[in-house]
This record gives structure tokens, sequence and C-alpha cells, in this order.
């Protein structure tokens, strides 16, 4: 069996933009420190396809989100 393992960035995101996010769908994010030059961190952003969701944390094809609020 020939398995790949890929790390996925982890980035914040402010959970009080929070909206609605849903599996199999893409979810609508306010950024805080993704790293890629080609993803805002001042503006919502749509993710890739969200895989799944364990509370304020999510992962997406692409990354792994995490909600933060001030004074986290």
């Amino acid at each position: 069996m020939n398995s790949k393992t890929i790390c996925k960035p982890t980035v914040r995101y402010d959970y009080s933009e929070f909206k609605h996010i849903m599996v199999g769908f893409p979810a609508m994010v306010y950024p805080l420190d993704h790293p890629s030059h080609l993803v805002s961190n001042s503006e919502i952003v749509e993710t890739s396809k969200v895989l799944n969701i364990d509370g304020r944390t999510f992962e997406t094809e692409n990354t792994i989100y995490v909600g933060v609020e001030e004074g986290d």
C-alpha cells in the first residue's frame, strides 16, 4: 500500500466573523495569519471544500483553520 502524508498549514481565523461553515462546501472566514501570498489576511476569503469540523476548528482540502477571538 502506498500512503501519502500531507502536512497542511494551520491558520487562525477570526471566530467573531464566523458565519456558517458546513462540511462539503467552502467556508467564508477572515484569516489572521495565512502564510500564502495568494490569500488576504485583511478581508474575508473563501476556503477550499470543508472536510470536517470539530468545534471552532475545521479542516479543508488545503488547510486546518482554528477559530480565535480577541483575548484567546
